[in-house]
């Protein structure tokens, strides 16, 4: 689509315009009322001379009524959209049924618990209404994550790729600001205004590709905004997984949801790629424990990690630092948490108050979680992600095949065993995997990388020939 002059009013089409997407790229919702907003903006436009579309467009607005209502029986229906029938993932079709349940301003304060939002037997009757089966406990999991403005488009890109593997509800939460209409149509949104500090430019670091700058308050808070979020999700959700916004789900990321039960005092993180994370702080490398390049756990010395300081102002013993460090962008929990939750928020509140985050949290809500952990029993997740460095990852991860975890590059971890893994995470924020709906409601998807220049087109089945080719 071109846009000729100016539009007023059409915020649906408007967004389209702005990111170059035609009408058969849309992103929400086969046969939503975003969907039919759409066409009937673009159908506005085209009227007024307002777009430009290309033949292919320019044909379905012409040959079809979709984006039109008329009345059958008494009912306004939309034109040239099927009704829900057998053909149709019966999931697919009362999704925003159930996203309407969850989002009713009405119960989502007073609700304990999912089963007071979701009417369950009125779900199961209009399934098996068209000789449908469901599982109702799989309603009782849903996943989470949490974006703030600037990030809402990697957040799109993440409950694509879920939504192409899993049915499950997904709970998007979107901190002081209010979703836009591509992301309301593609998940349920859930505002909470946590007055981060304004964003600015000091924000990030690098010319070109950008990284989020560690070491100011609002990245603080933005990422460690999450505690809020699964806290949140405890009053409505009894078994949750929470990824972050720059996750990309494998063919197996309900696999996840097998960890939760096992959650019982607090939500579990995944294993990360090494045993000891580092940084560069004025020249100098920080972190590591051993005194030399041997690596002898006979010598090392853990006050020089990254954690010792924190541990240190909680009266910890030196002894107490665990050879497993663990990441916060993938997690596994439930409703049993909540208490663990509110101590993990409180310290992350208060700390910054009374000690210099820079030195005490260098990894923010990550640092104090595993500091916590470790004084209770210290479990988690096996490492279930690899850190995405480029496409040239992907390919390395899907092609070569290894009888240990080898450490390939400071971030990217190839794993020998690759069921393993249901996340692929993306460490620079120009490089990310987008996922676009080609054909409704096929799971047929374009897999683009940016900057590189390669595009894929897969559906599940090859996806997972994918994964049975290199061994798994």
């Amino acid at each position: 689509m071109i846009q000729l002059q100016e539009i007023v009013g059409l915020p649906s089409l408007q967004y389209h315009l702005d990111n170059n997407l035609s009408l058969h790229e849309n992103v929400y919702r086969y046969n939503s009322e975003a969907f039919i907003q759409l066409f009937k903006e673009a159908r506005e436009a085209l009227s007024n001379e307002e777009i430009e579309l290309d033949e292919e467009d320019r044909e379905l607005l012409e040959t079809t009524d979709i984006g039109e209502y008329a009345d059958y029986n008494g009912m306004r229906v939309p034109l040239d959209l099927p009704m829900m029938s057998k053909k149709y993932n019966p999931l697919f079709e009362i999704g925003s049924l159930i996203d309407e349940m969850i989002e009713n301003e009405d119960t989502i304060d007073e609700a304990t618990s999912i089963s007071e939002m979701v009417d369950f037997e009125l779900v199961k009757e209009l399934v098996e209404s068209i000789g449908g089966t469901i599982d109702m406990d799989k309603l009782k999991q849903a996943y989470i994550t949490h974006t703030t403005d600037n990030y809402e488009q990697i957040t799109i890109n993440l409950v694509n790729s879920i939504s192409s593997f899993s049915d499950k509800p997904i709970v998007v939460y979107t901190i002081d600001y209010t979703a836009t209409e591509a992301l309301k149509s593609i998940a349920t949104c859930i505002r909470l205004d946590l007055e981060l500090p304004k964003l600015s430019g000091d924000d990030f670091l690098g010319d070109g590709i950008k990284y989020v700058n560690r070491s100011t308050y609002r990245t603080y808070k933005a990422l460690s905004s999450k505690i809020d979020c699964m806290l949140h999700a405890c009053d409505f959700i009894e078994e949750w997984v929470y990824l972050d916004g720059d996750c990309i789900a494998n063919h197996n990321v309900d696999d996840l949801f097998d960890w939760c039960t096992s959650a019982d005092e607090y939500p579990l993180a995944t294993k990360g790629p090494q045993q000891y994370v580092l940084l560069v702080r004025d020249g100098e490398l920080i972190g590591n424990p051993f005194i030399d390049d041997t690596a002898n756990e006979q010598t090392k010395d853990n006050t020089k990690c990254l954690e010792w300081p924190l541990m240190d102002y909680f009266g910890m013993d030196v002894n107490q630092r665990s050879t497993q460090y663990r990441t916060t962008n993938i997690l596994a929990g439930s409703n049993k948490n909540k208490e663990f939750l509110e101590t993990w928020r409180m310290h992350k509140e208060v700390l910054p108050t009374k000690v210099d985050p820079v030195k005490f949290m260098p990894f923010h809500e990550e640092t104090i979680y595993n500091v916590l952990v470790w004084q209770r029993t210290d479990r988690g997740l096996p490492m279930v992600y690899i850190n995405v460095e480029g496409p040239e990852t992907v390919d390395h991860f899907f092609n070569t095949i290894t009888k240990s975890d080898v450490l390939v590059s400071e971030f990217y971890k190839l794993p020998q065993h690759k069921k393993n893994i249901k996340v692929l995470k993306n460490k620079k924020i120009e490089i990310f995997i987008l996922f676009h709906r080609i054909a409704r409601p096929s799971k047929r998807y374009f897999l683009r990388y940016y900057p590189a220049d390669l595009l894929f087109c897969f559906n599940r089945l090859y996806y997972e020939t994918i994964f049975k080719e290199s061994g798994v």
